[in-house]
């Protein structure tokens, strides 16, 4: 090789080292368009909301808003109850989210949480159709149930609950303390609707729901004309979140997502969204939970 020879070939190798350099500092300054976020849910109406940009119940009507609102690179996605949980679940670098979660000590030992995003008025306990009034002793002044585990002294009856679901912190503790004989524990596509058609099939005598899924399975089918009891030392307005696994993606995701939603808290468009088809009653709670909320968060 003549030394002319070899003076062009190291300056050809310089270049190219130059250039990969280069384009390897130019990709790390560049956004990773290929870092996605997952968002799952499992309620199953909202899949005709977000196709259709309109929906019919406040809860719907929150998240979308939300996510209407929040950019990047996210995929919205419908996974059962069950397949939800395994997703979050699995080891992975990338932020992935549920919507419509409520948060629990219990959950947040796995998972992160956004704040608040849709108000709603909370479970309440529904007897199947033709039981009798429950007994004045198990009530308190007010006419909430004092205790779940009081139903079942001494009988058969039972509870039907879905699994892989919280029910708010209380009620999670206070189902623990009910006899496995009087507890029955369901699975399915998803958790929407299940126990309301199984107390109308007669199928168990008790079910814990949300007044909202009472009323939507009612306006889509039929009447179901329950009684129902709220639960004591139950706050009135439940809340849903969007939770996330826990991974520093998440984390600052999240910030994102919390950024946001305490601009739309300000927003008449975020207290429209939580009190379209309710009643005047359930408005002025909701309104009220918004406004303990937002000066609960004013100083972040």
């Amino acid at each position: 090789m003549t030394a002319q020879t070899f003076v062009f070939f190291t300056k050809l190798v310089v270049i190219v080292l130059f250039a990969l350099i280069n384009e390897s500092f130019a990709l790390h300054l560049q956004p990773n368009k290929s870092k996605k976020t997952t968002i799952y849910y499992d309620y199953l109406p909202f899949t005709q909301a977000y196709k259709t940009q309109q929906a019919k119940s406040a809860v719907s009507a929150a998240n979308l808003l939300l996510l209407n609102n929040i950019s990047g690179n996210i995929d919205v996605q419908f996974r059962p109850t069950i397949r939800l949980f395994s997703e979050l679940d699995k080891e992975t670098e990338m932020p992935v989210c549920s919507l419509f979660k409520i948060k629990s000590n219990e959950r947040s030992e796995s998972y992160y949480f956004s704040l608040p995003i849709s108000f709603l008025s909370t479970n309440r306990l529904y007897l199947r159709r033709g039981m009798a009034p429950l007994m004045p002793a198990l009530l308190n002044d007010e006419g909430e149930l004092k205790t779940l585990s009081s139903l079942f002294t001494n009988n058969d009856k039972v509870i039907m609950l879905w699994d892989f679901i919280s029910y708010g912190n209380l009620i999670d503790q206070a189902i623990k303390t009910i006899p496995s004989k009087n507890k029955i524990i369901i699975q399915g596509l998803t958790s929407h609707d299940s126990l309301a058609k199984m107390i109308e099939r007669d199928r168990t005598d008790y079910a814990i729901m949300f007044p909202s899924e009472v009323i939507e399975f009612e306006n889509n089918l039929q009447a179901l004309d329950l009684l129902s009891y709220r639960i004591e030392g139950v706050k009135p307005i439940s809340t849903g979140h969007l939770m996330c696994n826990k991974n520093e993606a998440s984390k600052a995701f999240l910030k994102t997502v919390n950024s946001k939603v305490l601009e739309l808290y300000a927003s008449p468009e975020f207290i429209k969204a939580n009190t379209l088809n309710v009643t005047q009653q359930e408005t002025a709670l909701v309104i009220k939970a918004i406004e303990r909320v937002t000066s609960n968060v004013s100083g972040l």
